[in-house]
């Protein structure tokens, strides 16, 4: 009489659906964090965040007492600082021109502002009135006189007056940098070195 053979387990085979199913009911579920932990982790990651914040604005403060440290009495109460801005930049970069440390020094070229319109952009394309309202130099008028009237007139309009009006905001920060820096008379014309400087410094104030 032969005896029936029996099936071995096999424990390495799937479960059945079902018994999965059931084995993952059963298992306790994780808890959730809390709210209070939530909130305490989110207070956490903003902490830095004004840490930085107010560092900055100390930071700030003590560029616009030293840019008027620099600029001397002379300039005290003509300051005017524009807003916005991530670094402290002069609104009226021409006040630096009452400054003695720049005493003999020809600014005329730092704050040379061009982005206004000219008066023949203002005429809109009729030059004929613009030129006679500019009126002539006439003969007597030296290369120089002619140039500089070329530079004041026309060369301007290489750019439209939008542009010429951002890039001067631009040159701002630049000055107002070379204030703090006592680096005036190295900004025109500017080394790589000096640009390396100025661009350090805006990146640590966190000018993109």
């Amino acid at each position: 009489m032969s005896v029936p053979r029996r099936r071995s387990l096999d424990f390495s085979r799937r479960q059945p659906a079902s018994a999965e199913a059931l084995s993952q009911s059963a298992r306790p579920a994780a808890a959730g964090p809390g709210l209070a932990a939530l909130v305490q982790l989110a207070a956490a990651h903003d902490e830095p965040r004004c840490t930085w914040a107010e560092e900055l604005d100390s930071v700030r403060a003590a560029w616009r007492a030293h840019i008027r440290l620099q600029l001397g009495a002379a300039c005290e109460g003509h300051v005017r600082w524009s807003g916005g801005r991530a670094m402290p930049v002069l609104d009226n970069v021409e006040v630096i021109r009452r400054a003695h440390a720049y005493d003999g020094m020809d600014l005329r070229p730092l704050l040379l502002d061009v982005s206004a319109p000219t008066a023949l952009e203002r005429g809109d394309g009729n030059w004929d009135t613009a030129l006679h309202g500019l009126g002539g130099l006439g003969l007597s008028a030296s290369l120089a006189q002619l140039t500089d009237a070329f530079n004041q007139h026309v060369w301007p309009a290489r750019a439209q007056p939008e542009t010429r009006s951002k890039q001067w905001g631009h040159w701002c920060v630049v000055v107002t940098w070379a204030v703090a820096r006592k680096a005036v008379e190295l900004i025109l014309p500017m080394s790589t070195d000096t640009l390396k400087a100025l661009t350090w410094d805006m990146l640590a104030f966190r000018m993109s």
